[in-house]
């Protein structure tokens, strides 16, 4: 607000005013500065991009998906701006819109061209190659570094597999109620079950039942994913099981 002050037109700065509101979660008053920064820079992408990733939050599609597609008319290279649209599309079942984008979708993620979120692809494609491709993009878009797996050492000879089940869903969700019986029917004669929970305990029944039906639960939450690594060399796993797809 400082800086809006001392220059009131300053494109930046407005932005993050913006923004800052929408981190407090004052979303209205977030809105109302994303309008105040169009209304100086009707072309600006990064305005367009924000409020409408703002708009699809508060489940606005109609607001979001004109605003993704303002966005990438200011900026054609946009790189996120393709991936908002596609999901807000899908949200609104614009059939003919997404129809339009799936064209659109598969050639910027094939060129790298575009950051798709892979679960939106989901939405547009079943092609596995074209899945990695958006993934591996998005991943790098992201800053991740998938560095090659540090050697486990000597494995040893177990009587039974260790097999570890990995989720933030270990709760009242429906991964965690769909998984539970299968963990208490699991065959015990030839696997020890780990359960890995990555989320935060919910202090569910179910949440208890699921502990109870591993021979072994870890609680990851709050570690990095290097640490759940460690932790699942260190517990000699010998599958692991991702149940987040």
């Amino acid at each position: 607000q400082r800086a809006v002050s001392l220059r009131p037109d300053y494109a930046d700065a407005l932005i993050n005013t913006a923004a800052a509101l929408a981190a407090l979660q004052k979303f209205e008053p977030a809105l109302h500065a994303y309008a105040a920064v169009l209304e100086r820079h009707p072309a600006n992408p990064a305005a367009h991009y924000n409020r409408a990733v703002l708009l699809a939050h508060l489940n606005r599609f109609d607001g979001a998906v004109a605003g993704f597609e303002a966005a990438l008319s200011s900026n054609p290279r946009h790189p996120f701006a393709l991936s908002g649209a596609a999901n807000a599309a899908l949200n609104l079942c614009d059939w003919k819109r997404t129809q339009d984008l799936g064209v659109r979708l598969a050639r910027e993620v094939a060129e790298k061209k575009s950051v798709i979120t892979p679960f939106t692809l989901l939405g547009y494609s079943d092609d596995l190659a074209l899945q990695r491709q958006c993934a591996e993009t998005y991943l790098e878009a992201k800053g991740a570094v998938c560095s090659s797996p540090r050697s486990a050492g000597i494995s040893r000879r177990p009587q039974k597999l260790r097999i570890a089940y990995v989720s933030p869903d270990f709760g009242a969700h429906p991964v965690g109620r769909q998984i539970v019986e299968l963990l208490e029917r699991h065959d015990r004669s030839g696997f020890e079950v780990i359960g890995m929970s990555l989320g935060p305990g919910d202090g569910s029944a179910i949440r208890i039942r699921l502990a109870a039906a591993c021979d072994r639960f870890e609680d990851g939450h709050g570690k990095t994913d290097r640490q759940v690594a460690e932790l699942m060399r260190r517990l000699e796993i010998d599958i692991a099981v991702d149940l987040s797809g």
